[in-house]
């Protein structure tokens, strides 16, 4: 029996986009909706099934396709990117370790007749940007997304505990255009901002 996991939707209308905590749907609830598949359900990545008649199997090491999707605008509010952690492929290829956090650029376009905004995912764009090996392949959970630099730059934010590890942490990944000094603010910078006594003994020791 073959079971394919869900496929992520995004529901832009009237300009506005939200995410909420439903199974990877997005909406707003003015005007007409359109709805706007970013990510395919895969054709490979099949949900275990067990008994007869099968029925679907789900472990600690065998998670939903796609889950926990978020998303961010760039300055402007009309592009911005996509995330998932996912375990079904992209542009053919899977992820490393079965789940990674999974990217996809759009833009919002909108009917010149009707007023209806789509939102359209740039596939050529579309990619993995993790590598992680994580406990019980939870290798970007509860991922987040927000803009920065005045929304020229995109973070992405997850949770990850190192295999045969038992320390979770929060890790924070920018979009790859980063210079430099940008960088240095989203890292240390920010760091040093909220925690100002941090701040205060680096600079007492030099640094």
């Amino acid at each position: 029996m073959k079971t394919t996991k869900l496929t992520a939707l995004m529901y832009a209308v009237a300009g506005l986009s939200m995410s909420v905590a439903f199974e990877r749907v997005a909406s707003a609830d003015v005007g007409v909706g359109e709805f706007t598949e970013i990510l395919s359900p895969s054709e490979s990545d099949l949900a275990p099934v067990t008994g007869n008649p099968p029925r679907l199997r789900r472990t600690d090491q065998e998670q939903p396709g796609a889950e926990m999707s978020h998303l961010a605008f760039f300055a402007g509010n009309k592009t911005g990117l996509y995330f998932e952690m996912r375990s079904g492929e992209i542009n053919g290829q899977l992820p490393n370790d079965r789940e990674q956090l999974a990217l996809v650029p759009f833009s919002l376009t909108q009917d010149a007749a009707t007023g209806t905004v789509k939102a359209v995912g740039n596939m050529t764009g579309a990619r993995f940007v993790t590598d992680n090996r994580g406990n019980e392949r939870r290798n970007a959970n509860h991922p987040i997304a927000f803009p920065i630099n005045n929304g020229k730059n995109i973070c992405a934010e997850y949770n990850y505990q190192p295999n045969n590890g038992n320390d979770t942490k929060r890790y924070i990944q920018a979009t790859a255009n980063l210079s430099e000094e940008e960088r240095h603010l989203v890292y240390e910078g920010n760091a040093r901002r909220v925690f100002g006594r941090l701040d205060t003994l680096l600079k007492q020791r030099g640094k």
